[in-house]
């Protein structure tokens, strides 16, 4: 189902139809085939063929040949033309990611073409009024930066597990021009993230690389988390990482601090009180092994085996992870 209607199967697609996208395909893959041929041949960025490889990326924006045939044609324009001619290069991008929000290509193009553009505005605001380089562009490189972050954004809320956004993401917040605060911006970015959408992997993620967290807030959020959507894997590894990897930690069997202990103790009561209410919770039931096998209480060893039975029935297919454990010193 697509916007409330379901999809045609071939053989209930009416032959006029069918006659009408043959056509398209044809007039498309001749299109096509004469960007190629243009590519052999075309040194400059012509009107026509600008034109023409615009329709052919309109048609499909992942003919890669296309992307590159573009961006050396972009790159033979000199400085005080390029500018303008790069940034209709990003309108037609954003043409093409409201197409596919997936696509390597499309991806790559993006990041030449703004990484061109920003290296063209700080030059102009180096060079010299009336310098012969000098091409002011109307807006700034850390202007350009914002907005798109400002696509980011919404690109993120959409999905905000597009790994093509998140690197992409991750170039800008790079980049010299870039003069925020990188840490303050992590932290909202992931935290609105988390909380349009508890199962976010990248923004847990995310999260973890920030300095300075207060463990306490977070583990505070994640139970939040937890008790929202308990068999959440993605909440539960970043509680894993808390509570381990962010103490110092790189396994459990290590020495903890009287403070370490104290966390641990803290966050097992909220899992055991969680599973009073989501009894077959697997994550809940495997953090409380891990947890009691980390404290080394008397008598715990009985309870942690129990523990991993019962994870063998609720989730049989990790029977062997499970045994693996029991069969762990």
């Amino acid at each position: 189902m697509q916007h409330g209607r379901r999809k045609l199967s071939h053989g209930e697609i009416p032959s006029e139809q069918k006659a009408l996208d043959r056509e398209k395909a044809a007039k498309a893959l001749k299109l096509m085939h004469t960007v190629l041929e243009a590519r052999k041949t075309c040194k400059e960025l012509t009107p026509e063929v600008n034109e023409m490889t615009m329709k052919a990326l309109q048609i499909n924006p992942e003919v890669a040949t296309i992307w590159n045939f573009r961006c050396d044609l972009l790159s033979r324009l000199p400085p005080s033309t390029r500018t303008g001619a790069l940034k209709k290069e990003l309108e037609l991008l954003n043409m093409a990611t409201k197409l596919i929000t997936k696509s390597y290509c499309v991806w790559h193009q993006r990041t030449w073409v703004v990484n061109e553009l920003l290296d063209l505005m700080s030059s102009a605001q180096d060079a010299p009024e009336g310098g012969a380089t000098n091409d002011r562009a109307e807006q700034t490189p850390e202007e350009l930066i914002a907005s798109e972050l400002g696509v980011i954004d919404k690109l993120l809320s959409y999905d905000g597990r597009n790994f093509h956004v998140w690197n992409y993401r991750a170039f800008l917040l790079s980049h010299p021009a870039y003069k925020g605060d990188k840490t303050k911006l992590d932290r909202e970015t992931s935290q609105r993230l988390i909380d349009q959408n508890f199962s976010n992997y990248s923004a847990w993620h995310l999260r973890s690389t920030l300095k300075d967290l207060d463990v306490h807030e977070e583990l505070e959020l994640v139970r939040q988390a937890y008790y929202t959507e308990p068999n959440d894997q993605s909440v539960w590894q970043y509680h894993n990482w808390l509570t381990i990897a962010a103490q110092g930690k790189h396994k459990l069997g290590d020495e903890y601090t009287p403070e370490q202990v104290s966390i641990l103790k803290e966050e097992l009561a909220s899992v055991e009180e969680l599973l009073q209410v989501e009894p077959e919770a697997k994550y809940a039931l495997l953090t409380k092994a891990k947890f009691l096998r980390a404290l080394d209480r008397e008598g715990s060893r009985d309870e942690v085996r129990s523990i991993f039975l019962k994870l063998e029935e609720v989730d049989p297919l990790r029977r062997g992870f499970y045994q693996d454990w029991l069969e762990a010193k």
